[in-house]
């Protein structure tokens, strides 16, 4: 490292995974401070940095307009903080790439202590060069801090063999290449130093003309690139490291009980042996059915899954097993079933025979098929009142011979309909945590507090009961599945009749607080809520009022028995009724008014009173 006679001294620290240059500078005038090569990449995780410190302490008179940083990143999500006396002045995220820019502009009156620092959570990322741009009365000067190349052009000494056809093959070189270009303990010279490397036929092949000492450094790298144990090396000029891979074969598939029946767990047996030379991972994808398919199994997809937690050593024999409670493994249906296993199914390492990883084999399923029959549907009281809340009980008997759940879904008006029903949606699910047994009888049973069944209107009502309406069981007889019965529900209807509004005071003052009461009587037979809507401006409006919008609601918390006169008030603090101005004012209720109960008389909801607000004197 040559420095001329006007600068000071430079010195380079690393520790623990940080690098840090700091130096000295004299002169302005000259074009370039130092170039210095760094032979390897610094690895960014989530307890180290790689920064650069950059001490300009030598220009006074002079201002540091900005810093660029070049690097090459690999596998990395890098962010970049800069950092001028000990201040973060700005936070970058950096883009993945070869070869990216970061710059950023300080306008920082020299001296100034500057640092990048970059952080990440993986991968790799080279420094190649760090720049400064500084000026005064107008002239710039560029000064290059530090400079790296050789990561591309180690990439361009390595060469992949170009008759390489098999995608994973290219991914297992690449891999290679990139490993070997970013050691910064191997030596070579780009006018000789050339490496091919070849994958084929289940064995790595790299070749070159190197010298002798490099041969245990590349030896580490490989093994630990690829987790081989062990490697030969012979060495005269042309290097030959040649390995076997792992080879996965699935050699047989065992189920226990060897004939199960419809929805019993089975427990299935994978036995898998290693060919190959090279441990490996024993893991792989178990099918069973059709790709989530509930219609032929009970719970799972059709398929399952197994890690890579158990290695198979080279020529060892292990199993993989598939039991309870990891894995479910039920049929729905009787019939021959067709069980495969593919070792490796998403094709992670490279083996010397990649036609042997799947093994299928085919076993009976038997059982009589489950069904369900609805028997009858009874309702409590036989005559229900309106608003009143009905119990309804299902009876459902099981005419085959296996156990099965007692689901389903009453439907007792149209699908969520609010204007024959009071709560709910018109029809209840009932779930299968009750069994039935085969020739047994059961009873599912709709009511408070879990299901509100009322209806608002007297007449005819139908219910309808459909057992496994989503269709999850397998049955002997699927037209037996639904029951239809029709009652009677009775009651006379309520009938909300507006009386009268009274405005305290009679005649209000402007801006002056009003109370406003509303009195509300049921002409009808059944109870009712007093709820409505009192309107006493323009809606969204405040031109007249001086507080809310215009418009107050009185929710259906108080009742209105049959003959009953009730008052909904207005009043502070939780309304607030002011007007603005002077004037001829209408109040309007309007009870039920979003017509959520039918009534026997719908027009007598509505009334409206007029007033005179008065101006102060």
């Amino acid at each position: 490292m040559k420095f001329k006679k006007s600068f000071y001294f430079l010195t380079i620290v690393a520790v623990c995974g940080s690098l840090v240059i700091e130096g000295s500078f004299l002169k302005a005038d000259s074009e370039e401070i130092l170039k210095k090569d760094h032979k390897k990449f610094y690895r960014v995780g989530s307890q180290m940095e790689v920064s650069k410190i950059l001490e300009l302490k030598e220009f006074p008179g002079r201002t540091l307009k900005s810093i660029t940083v070049t690097y090459n990143m690999v596998r990395s999500e890098l962010e970049a903080d800069w950092i001028c006396n000990g201040n973060v002045v700005a936070h970058s995220e950096l883009p993945k790439g070869m070869l990216k820019k970061v710059s950023y502009e300080y306008n920082q009156q020299l001296p100034a202590d500057i640092r990048v620092k970059f952080t990440g959570t993986s991968g790799q990322v080279q420094v190649r060069s760090i720049e400064a741009v500084v000026s005064a009365a107008g002239e710039a000067l560029s000064l290059t801090i530090a400079k790296v190349d050789t990561f591309d052009q180690k990439m361009s000494q390595i060469i992949i063999d170009p008759s390489i056809k098999k995608e994973k093959d290219i991914r297992l070189a690449q891999k290679i290449r990139r490993t070997l270009a970013s050691s910064s303990d191997m030596k070579w010279d780009a006018d000789k130093d050339k490496l091919q490397i070849q994958v084929s036929d289940g064995k790595v092949i790299i070749s070159g003309q190197i010298n002798e000492e490099e041969v245990p450094k590349i030896r580490k790298k490989i093994t630990s690139v690829i987790g081989v144990r062990s490697v030969r090396v012979s060495q005269l000029k042309l290097i030959g490291m040649l390995f076997s891979l792992p080879d996965l074969i699935v050699e047989d598939i065992s189920v226990e009980p060897s004939i199960p029946e419809i929805y019993q767990n089975v427990k299935v047996q994978v036995r898998i042996r290693n060919k190959g030379k090279t441990r490996v991972h024993a893991e792989g994808k178990l099918i069973y059915a059709r790709p989530r398919s509930e219609q032929e199994v009970l719970g799972g997809y059709g398929e399952a899954v197994i890690g890579g937690g158990l290695y198979v050593e080279p020529g060892e024999t292990v199993t993989q097993t598939f039991e309870p409670p990891y894995y479910s493994i039920r049929w729905k249906e009787p019939g021959t079933k067709t069980l495969t296993f593919i070792a490796d199914n998403e094709n992670k390492y490279p083996e010397k025979d990649e036609t042997n990883n799947s093994f299928t084999k085919q076993i009976e399923v038997e059982g009589e098929l489950p069904d369900l029959e609805v028997v009858d549907i009874d309702v409590e009281p036989v005559k229900p009142l309106i608003y009143k809340t009905a119990i309804v009980k299902v009876r459902i008997r099981n005419n085959g011979g296996k156990n099965i759940h007692a689901e389903g879904k009453l439907i007792y008006a149209r699908p969520r309909s609010e204007q024959e029903v009071l709560g709910g949606y018109g029809e209840a699910v009932i779930g299968g945590g009750l069994y039935v047994e085969p020739g047994e009888t059961v009873t599912q049973t709709f009511e408070p507090p879990y299901y509100s069944i009322r209806w608002k209107e007297p007449g005819t009502k139908t219910l309808t009961f459909i057992a496994d309406n989503e269709n999850k069981y397998p049955e002997k007889d699927e037209t037996n599945n639904s029951f239809t019965k029709q009652i009677e529900v009775e009651g006379e209807l309520p009938d909300l009749m507006v009386e009268d509004i009274i405005i305290e005071p009679a005649q209000p003052f402007v801006d002056a607080l009003v109370v406003i009461k509303v009195k509300l009587k049921n002409l009808g037979g059944t109870s009712i809520h007093a709820e409505g809507k009192l309107i006493y401006d323009r809606p969204e409006t405040t031109n007249e009022s001086l507080t809310g919008y215009g418009q107050a609601y009185c929710g259906g918390g108080l009742y209105v028995h049959p003959g009953e006169t009730v008052t909904q008030v207005f009043e502070p603090p939780y309304y607030e009724i002011r007007f603005r101005r002077p004037g001829e004012k209408n109040i309007i209720f309007i009870a039920d008014m979003d017509d959520k109960y039918p009534e026997k008389d719908e027009s007598n909801n509505r009334l409206t009173k007029t007033i005179q607000v008065m101006e102060r004197q």
